[in-house]
């Protein structure tokens, strides 16, 4: 399979020929899903935090 190449003022540059093997092979929608979750997570800034016995209040008895 061929691809064209093109500038930024988006004048044909050159072809390229890709190998046919990266088109041919079946797609996984598993695996792709698994890669943009992870992606995803990575992205993440991890800052999570969950309240203490001391941080909570009430939730007792009504006086």
């Amino acid at each position: 399979m061929k691809a064209q190449k093109y500038s930024k003022e988006g004048k044909l540059i050159s072809e390229i020929e890709l190998p046919s093997a990266l088109f041919e092979s079946k797609l996984s929608v598993a695996s792709i899903y698994e890669a943009i979750k992870a992606e995803n997570a990575n992205l993440r800034s991890g800052n999570h935090a969950t309240k203490t016995r001391s941080m909570v209040s009430g939730g007792g008895k009504k006086p």
